[in-house]
């Protein structure tokens, strides 16, 4: 009777034993798909750091760019305001000159 019941414990723990094996495959395949993911994972984070510096770059050539808009968008103005004031000038220099020759 003993040999009955260490056959079917033998017989139970064999069944165990390759019901874990096909456990062992399918944590092993699961192990590699999430190796491989991480290595994409890596790879992506490498190709964020390399926008972010490019961003940078971009944002710093767009500072340079408004410091250079500001610029010309205030040339216009100087010469706006030469222009008056020459205009101004003349006025003044043909009012003091109808003044001076009535005067004189």
């Amino acid at each position: 009777m003993e040999d009955a019941v260490l056959a079917d414990r033998l017989a139970r723990i064999e069944g165990e034993a390759a019901t874990n094996g096909w456990k062992i495959a399918d944590i092993n395949e699961k192990l590699e798909k999430q190796a491989a993911l991480l290595q994409e994972l890596f790879a992506m984070d490498t190709s964020l750091a390399v926008l972010k510096e490019q961003m940078e770059d971009v944002v710093h050539a767009k500072s340079k760019i408004d410091e250079r808009l500001s610029d010309l968008e205030c040339k216009p103005a100087r010469r706006w305001d030469t222009l008056i004031g020459a205009f101004i000038s003349g006025i003044v220099g043909i009012v003091l000159g109808f003044l001076a020759n009535k005067g004189g």
